[in-house]
């Protein structure tokens, strides 16, 4: 049996203990999928008055930190909207982050592309511990390539922009890579984020 610190999991090897396990996992998933509906149907109310009459979109992010972690629950948030000015901001990268078994593309984009009015590109790479990393652009285990040459096929014309999480020479702190803030966050950043854009340009140069 092992704890895991993070999560609040505690990890069985008895068959029974992984069944009760899955039960909670599930449960969980339902709760989040109940509040995610409410909400959405809540917000619906109130809509008209955030938006209505301003040139303005409000972008919902699946997010690992927020209710919203991926992006079927932000889609089944913003679905009962249904509202031209409440869209999605798509973070490929923050589905792997959120331990997702679907592939952030296709599933994950597939799922919120009704709703995609900006892209936020960062990569990462799971270890052999299982811990999930920042790398450079296009190195990661998201198939940009793959997601550019959709967004070309499908006529998309939105926004792209860098969220560089990775640095070249070390790893940002665990509490900075949720909250980013200040300049030890900051730190290398710009070397990072050229490199990055490097390797966007070379993908974008192969759609």
């Amino acid at each position: 049996m092992r704890s895991d610190p993070v999560a609040g999991h505690v990890h069985h090897s008895r068959p029974e203990m992984q069944d009760i396990e899955l039960v909670q996992r599930r449960e969980r998933s339902s709760r989040i999928v109940r509040f995610m509906t409410e909400h959405s149907i809540k917000f619906r109310g109130v809509t008209d008055r955030f938006v209505n009459g301003q040139r303005q979109i409000l972008g919902v992010e699946n997010d690992p930190s927020t209710m919203g972690t991926n992006a079927r629950q932000v889609a089944q948030f913003l679905s009962p909207i249904n509202h031209p000015r409440v869209r999605s901001v798509w973070d490929p990268g923050n589905e792997l982050w959120a331990g997702e078994a679907r592939a952030a593309f296709p599933d994950g984009y597939e799922t919120l592309k009704p709703w995609i009015v900006h892209i936020q590109l960062k990569d990462l790479k799971r270890t052999p511990e299982g811990k999930v990393e920042a790398v450079r652009l296009g190195r990661g285990e998201v198939d940009y390539l793959g997601q550019f040459k959709a967004l070309k096929a499908d006529g998309y014309s939105g926004h792209l922009s860098l969220e560089t999480h990775w640095r070249v020479q070390r790893e940002i702190p665990e509490d900075l890579l949720h909250r980013p803030k200040g300049s030890v966050f900051s730190f290398g950043g710009e070397e990072a984020t050229r490199l990055c854009l490097q390797s966007l340009r070379e993908m974008l140069a192969q759609v």
